[in-house]
């Protein structure tokens, strides 16, 4: 059973990691648009992840929060359980769809792009002549 004081202390923790997560996904998106890179995707989709878990995780601390009632005498604590398996199945899709986006670019390479944006030149070398 948890206290007043570990569920307030449960619900900042998940609110400042919403926070966080969510500023990087802004950062992760404009990087992405910016250069079109696989691995920065890969980091966005991540960090969404995140975000999506932590809100996931604050809906089921609150859940959990709830004292025990006639149809739950132990009270709700396996809501917190529940979350956490559908974090893992998320986490699990997500990285099959990074895998086949990667290997479609192995098997499929096109033509090497110049990036549009001067700001992303540095990150780009050059094909040697």
């Amino acid at each position: 059973m948890s206290t007043p004081r570990s569920t307030r202390m449960n619900l900042s923790a998940g609110l400042a990691s919403v926070i966080v997560a969510a500023a990087l996904v802004g950062l992760k998106l404009w990087a992405f648009g910016q250069t079109g890179a696989l691995s920065v995707a890969a980091s966005l989709a991540d960090s969404a992840m995140d975000l999506m878990v932590s809100l996931g995780a604050m809906a089921a601390i609150l859940y959990a929060a709830k004292p025990a009632d006639e149809d739950h005498a132990f009270g709700h604590s396996s809501a917190e359980d529940l979350a956490a398996l559908g974090q893992s199945i998320f986490i699990a899709i997500a990285a099959g769809a990074i895998g086949w986006g990667a290997v479609n670019r192995l098997l499929a390479p096109a033509r090497p792009r110049w990036p549009t944006n001067p700001s992303a030149w540095w990150s780009w070398a050059p094909p040697s002549p």
